[in-house]
């Protein structure tokens, strides 16, 4: 048990250096080039330089942007969005250099999307796509469960695009243009993903499920825990973009999920937390703090039947912030000063806090690394699901042992009471 307190601390020591290291790795500037040949690449990054203008009043239309002059947009160096609720427009140009039509893909990488709609003109005739969760799913053309739009080039042409994007959500937003053997793969790549964190969230909660029929001891913390799994599978799902297609067209629920579904994972959390360290002295200055911040959530839960999910969703995650740095630092604190199976589960959790802290400054644009932003949360989530089990797998042996104890104890007086009756 002190190796694994030992090994924990190591863990958690690298785990906030690490998150440091990244916090404080420099951004530096580039030049913008608006223009990209798809002809020569299979697979076309338009950011960092892809131009882009915020619409602070969400009132131009596509006429106005196309009026404007190239000295008003900007180049978008940053990957996030870090104006919500706002129309960001961007601007680029798509070079066919070749002497045939090409057919690619522009992929948005993100399901948290509310609207995104592209405008292009094409020999003198003007097109118009949309995608986003504002749209019924099964009218959308969607790769990987994920938004997209599908371009048909002209040869030897140049198309100038306008794309007009506006969520609730802080995006990271990562555009490429695919060719559709590059879709295909890139799908491939996903899926596995997805499948691997779904599959190590669904096995840590089938676990917890067969320990508690196989002890009969159906504790208030395993339960609870069992309850943040299921939320946690339902979150990842949706993130990768699984539930969409189950949601029968349903916008408003497409649009809310979000905001339903996190808070769930928070709420469980929260009450796991309270009944992990609940015999803990320190805890009790969490104690108002957790209990509060339930109710909150709860509020927040309810508000959604009454308010647009785009005035809920910023409160979500400025709040679940908040609640993660906070416990954060005491679940730092707790694998220095613990013994026993604690520091297993303080060190999940704070790996589990890390994680989605280090999205969060992805997600605010304070961290220039979008695959940390995008995916540190969903990692987050299976290591704190591990450590549970761990610590479930080491009280299952306590248990065990004390049982044997017990067991050869009776036995031993048993047998000291039948050798006195002889």
């Amino acid at each position: 048990m002190r190796n694994i307190n030992k090994i924990s601390g190591i863990f958690a020591r690298g785990l906030i250096l690490l998150s440091l290291a990244i916090c404080a790795f420099p951004v530096f500037p580039c030049l913008a080039n608006n223009s990209f040949d798809v002809a020569k690449n299979q697979r076309v990054s338009l950011k960092p330089d892809i131009l882009h203008y915020i619409d602070s009043t969400n009132s131009l239309t596509i006429d106005d942007i196309r009026a404007m002059p190239e000295s008003a947009f900007k180049p978008f160096t940053s990957a996030a969005f870090t104006r919500i609720n706002k129309n960001f427009w961007f601007r680029f140009t798509l070079k066919n250099s070749s002497d045939i039509e090409i057919e690619r893909s522009l992929e948005l990488f993100d399901i948290l999307i509310k609207s995104a709609d592209l405008f292009y003109t094409i020999e003198g005739k003007t097109y118009q796509q949309k995608t986003g969760l504002d749209y019924p799913y099964s009218s959308l053309n969607s790769h990987n469960h994920l938004f997209n739009f599908s371009l048909l080039l002209p040869a030897n042409s140049e198309t100038v695009f306008h794309m007009r994007i506006t969520s609730p959500f802080y995006l990271v937003f990562t555009p490429e243009v695919l060719s559709y053997p590059q879709v295909i793969a890139e799908s491939t790549r996903f899926t596995t993903y997805s499948i691997l964190l779904v599959g190590i969230n669904a096995g840590v909660l089938f676990f917890i499920v067969i320990i508690m029929f196989y002890t009969k001891e159906f504790e208030q913390i395993y339960i609870t825990f069992c309850f943040f799994q299921f939320f946690a599978l339902l979150t990842l799902l949706h993130m990768n973009g699984h539930l969409l297609p189950l949601m029968k067209d349903n916008v408003w629920l497409q649009l809310t999920t979000y905001n339903l579904i996190v808070p769930g994972v928070a709420i469980c959390f929260l009450f796991s937390c309270q009944q992990q360290f609940h015999s803990i002295y320190s805890f009790r200055f969490l104690k108002k703090f957790c209990f509060l911040s339930n109710i909150i959530l709860f509020g927040i839960l309810i508000a959604n039947l009454f308010f647009p999910p785009e005035n809920i969703t910023p409160l979500i995650v400025y709040l679940c912030f908040c609640i993660m740095v906070i416990l954060c630092i005491y679940s730092a604190f707790l694998i220095f000063s613990e013994k026993g199976s604690i520091p297993i589960i303080a060190f999940g959790n704070l790996a589990f806090f890390i994680a989605t802290i280090t999205s969060n400054f992805g997600s605010f644009g304070w961290l220039e690394s979008p695959w940390l932003a995008r995916h540190s949360f969903e990692f987050g989530l299976s290591l704190i699901g591990i450590s549970m089990a761990i610590s479930t797998s080491d009280k299952i042996i306590f248990y065990k042992r004390e049982a044997h104890k017990l067991d050869f104890k009776h036995q031993k007086e048993k047998a000291e009471s039948e050798a006195k009756s002889e």
